[in-house]
């Protein structure tokens, strides 16, 4: 089971008992994928994730373009915000609360 797995699964509710089944036994790997991670192992294809810069603070919902940047859309009307440091880490993001909309 992997993230987008559970987040599958998490839409699902109610848990049948299979369901609960698969979360425990994966529930050793999930937690390690939700720790920090080395940035040299962070998503290339679009996907948002959290980054922890090397100055020590968290940066949310960014995701890398095409041109390697990390970037994240912002603002009205949006503009494009490229960070200029190199992040140190990065995760995924959290699941939405019971009911929230993931967008």
């Amino acid at each position: 089971m992997n993230i987008a797995e559970l987040r599958r699964l998490e839409a699902k509710r109610p848990w049948d008992i299979n369901d609960i089944d698969a979360v425990r036994n994966a529930l050793p790997e999930l937690l390690k994928v939700l720790e920090w991670q080395d940035i040299s192992t962070a998503p290339k294809d679009g996907t948002a994730v959290d980054l922890w810069m090397e100055y020590g603070s968290r940066e949310t919902d960014f995701h890398m373009d095409d041109k390697g940047r990390w970037v994240r859309k912002e603002g009205y009307p949006t503009f494009t915000r490229v960070l200029l440091s190199k992040p140190a880490a990065w995760r995924p993001l959290p699941l939405p609360p019971h009911g929230g909309v993931d967008v």
